[in-house]
């Protein structure tokens, strides 16, 4: 790092018939990293990965549900994944994008992804993406950087599950 620009540099040795020869050494500057993080930031923000409802947004008026805020912004400092529970209709997802948006990950992709209706090979397509013609994008490269959301995560198969506890 210089007082303007800062790069990352590769050493590597160079050896000739297992004899030292030298090394080579590759320089890239953050700022084309930087400038590359932001495209992808920029593009899967355009493709509506974002998290709207912030902690000031939510109706707490409950003493029950003022706690469940004020654990999810204690929980919200840490970078872990987190696994939210609650009766069907309890609105999970706005509590997630509260958590997202406080979060250190805030600057990343906030994705969603139900499992109602997905069968395994389905499952399997979104989990790890698929190649070739019709090309799809894991849940896990699009979310990277930022948060996933995994809704209905009980109706998983077995395989997926196993892939899911690996990736955690």
């Amino acid at each position: 790092r210089t007082r303007r620009d800062a790069f990352v540099a590769n050493l590597a040795s160079l050896y000739v018939d297992v004899a030292y020869e030298g090394f080579m050494l590759s320089m890239q500057a953050f700022k084309k990293i930087d400038e590359l993080k932001e495209a992808v930031h920029s593009d899967r923000f355009s493709r509506g990965y974002t998290a709207k409802t912030v902690f000031s947004d939510l109706h707490t008026e409950s003493p029950m549900m003022q706690q469940v805020r004020d654990d999810a912004m204690q929980y919200a400092q840490y970078d872990m994944p987190l696994l939210l529970t609650g009766v069907y209709g309890t609105d999970k997802s706005t509590l997630a994008q509260c958590i997202h948006n406080a979060s250190t990950r805030s600057k990343g992709p906030y994705v969603t992804l139900s499992m109602t209706g997905l069968t395994g090979e389905m499952q399997q397509v979104q989990f790890y993406g698929s190649r070739g013609e019709n090309e799809v994008k894991s849940v896990f490269e699009i979310a990277h950087g930022g948060t996933l959301f995994i809704e209905h995560v009980d109706l998983l198969d077995s395989q997926s599950q196993f892939q899911l506890l690996s990736v955690l």
